[in-house]
């Protein structure tokens, strides 16, 4: 915008001086003012760096012009239309601060246009007419500009507001549906997972002290699952509400991968499995979403491809943590397994409920076939997510 200011300027000081000199030899404009007026106006180039420089050298090289009219100014100064130009990149460009020692120099300006001293309507008409109108018009765009500016910004701190409102509704609304849950489901359960111990321990038969123990052993899996699901819900931001930081529940120790591929093995699947890194930066939460991937992956490497030999990968890092399980092709042709692109209604397991579990804790997961036949799981979890507090539903686990 300053170029082309600069160029339109330059141009509306060089252009009426040649035009005129071919025209009206005898009324040539004099060299001293197309030199005065090419300089001022190669200044605008620096607007954005020197604004004060810039107005005051345009309103003083205007000044000087009505200053020496036969030096530096033809007769008619309507055939001056470089003095209207410049004062009007002038008034927008003047600082605030220096308004003050600028107004007496346009008002100067206006009074050697005017011509008082020779008191007639049509210099005092032209005179206001490239000065005053001018230096009107800048200001009144300036104005404009401002208004638009501070429009602009209100509407971006509305939407600021806005956006931070509907996240503190969405997270009180979190922690009210987790205390729910905390409240009804985790007592319920507990009372299911207590009833089933004491039924263990009394029952007169085997296969009903075995059935009560699948029971028992059912319920703690639901507490596991709703304390994670407890513990995400309730999760806070790196601040709370006044400003202070969130403090995190006490980290439980994460599950043991090796015991989940042992029991993959003994039922005759070859499990080659590789941990990179330590897991000291990863968060519980994260860690058993990685667990419950694994788990999965291997679920269906039983179900889907009998046979097959696994390899799963684990590398914990300090902000990351990536899990790989893939499967050799099956002897046979395996059971299709579609994931699909967009979550839809939770169902709790396969790989659906692992791209909605993924995507509560911000991460994201890929499955699909590989092209020598075989299958893979790749799935990237941040190591850190604060947690809501577990305690009380660990007590009910335990």
């Amino acid at each position: 915008m300053d170029a082309a200011a600069a160029l339109a300027l330059l141009a509306i000081g060089l252009l009426p001086p040649l035009l005129g000199s071919l025209w009206w030899p005898a009324d040539a404009y004099p060299p001293a003012g197309v030199l005065l007026q090419a300089v001022a106006s190669v200044l605008v180039f620096t607007r954005a760096t020197t604004p004060a420089l810039v107005a005051f050298g345009l309103t003083g090289a205007a000044l000087a012009e009505l200053a020496a009219p036969g030096l530096l100014l033809p007769p008619d100064l309507l055939a001056v239309p470089w003095l209207a130009a410049a004062l009007t990149v002038a008034a927008v460009t003047i600082p605030r601060a220096l308004q003050p020692y600028w107004w007496p120099l346009v008002a100067a300006a206006a009074v050697l246009a005017a011509r008082p001293w020779h008191p007639e309507l049509a210099e005092i008409t032209t005179g206001i007419l490239l000065t005053l109108v001018p230096v009107l018009l800048g200001r009144h765009l300036l104005a404009r500009r401002s208004l638009a500016r501070a429009e602009s910004e209100r509407a971006e701190r509305a939407a600021t507001e806005s956006r931070l409102l509907a996240e503190q509704a969405r997270a009180d609304q979190r922690v009210r549906l987790a205390g729910e849950m905390h409240d009804v489901l985790t007592h319920r359960v507990s009372l299911m997972v207590l009833q089933a111990g004491a039924l263990r321990m009394t029952a007169p038969d085997e296969a009903t002290r075995q059935a009560a123990e699948d029971l028992r052993a059912a319920g703690c899996h639901a507490l596991d699952e709703l304390r994670d699901l407890v513990g995400i819900l309730r999760t806070l931001p790196a601040k709370s509400a006044n400003g202070e930081a969130a403090v995190e529940a006490p980290a439980t120790a994460l599950p043991d991968l090796t015991a989940l591929v042992a029991e993959t093995v003994s039922v005759g699947i070859g499990v080659d499995l590789v941990q990179d890194g330590s897991p000291v930066h990863t968060s519980p939460v994260v860690g058993r979403t990685a667990f419950r991937i694994v788990q999965e992956a291997l679920a269906n490497v039983r179900k889907h491809a009998p046979g097959t030999q696994v390899r799963v990968q684990v590398r914990y890092g300090a902000d990351r943590v990536w899990l790989s399980i893939r499967n050799t092709a099956p002897p046979r042709p395996p059971t299709p397994i579609h994931l699909p692109k967009s979550p839809g209604p939770a169902t709790g397991g396969g790989l659906l409920g692992l791209r909605q579990r993924v995507a509560l804790v911000s991460g994201t997961i890929n499955a699909g076939p590989r092209p020598d036949g075989g299958f893979s799981v790749d799935a990237i979890l941040p190591a850190y997510m604060p947690s809501g507090s577990h305690a009380d539903l660990a007590r009910h686990v335990r």
